[in-house]
């Protein structure tokens, strides 16, 4: 339901909201937004992912996930003509594989697994210094 909310077919009408804001909300089952071409800003706040978020290779506006839990964040090859906040989460893994972001915000994060963290950012060009396992 999110997904086709986001990448619907239907042209956002001018005076119309031009963004998608959750706060609050459980996702149940994966977001799958992989190739897609989404033309509104999506908001996730305090929201509870039962899967993970697959948005690799999709090109979009600004995303935001600020106080989610989610077991896993993928955006390889992500492009975006915006802001990728991701701050205060807790999540198993990040994947910012070949990311073109205009911005990015990767703060506060809580990784849950054992092992050493997923996280593949490569943050060269941004704000953020990423190693293997953080970003600061």
């Amino acid at each position: 339901m999110i997904a086709a909310l986001l990448t619907g077919d239907r042209p956002v009408q001018a005076g119309l909201a031009r963004e998608l804001r959750l706060a609050g909300a459980r996702i149940s089952g994966p977001l799958i937004l992989a190739l897609a071409v989404v033309d509104r800003v999506a908001s996730f706040e305090q929201c509870l992912f039962d899967a993970g978020v697959d948005m690799s290779e999709a090109t979009m506006r600004s995303v935001r996930f600020r106080g989610c839990i989610l077991p896993h964040l993928e955006a390889r090859r992500i492009t975006l003509h915006g802001e990728l906040a991701v701050e205060g989460c807790q999540l198993d893994w990040l994947s910012l594989y070949a990311a073109h972001v205009t911005e990015v915000e990767v703060s506060g994060q809580r990784y849950t697994t054992r092992a050493a963290p997923r996280s593949t950012a490569t943050c060269s060009r941004s704000r953020p210094r990423c190693t293997a396992t953080t970003c600061t």
